[in-house]
């Protein structure tokens, strides 16, 4: 690993929120199998994972 890279790598941040289909998350929410289904079929661009 050069320098820059190394530099780079430690300022790198992630943030996101998980939850499982068909359990309550913290909020008492509840996603259902195949909730998002229809929307990803009718996507044409690939989702911007960034």
């Amino acid at each position: 690993m050069i320098p820059q890279e190394r530099a780079c790598a430690q300022t790198l941040r992630f943030a996101g929120y998980a939850a499982l289909f068909g359990r309550r998350d913290a909020g008492r929410d509840l996603i259902r199998p195949g909730a998002f289904a229809r929307t990803l079929a009718e996507r044409r661009d690939p989702l911007p994972l960034f």
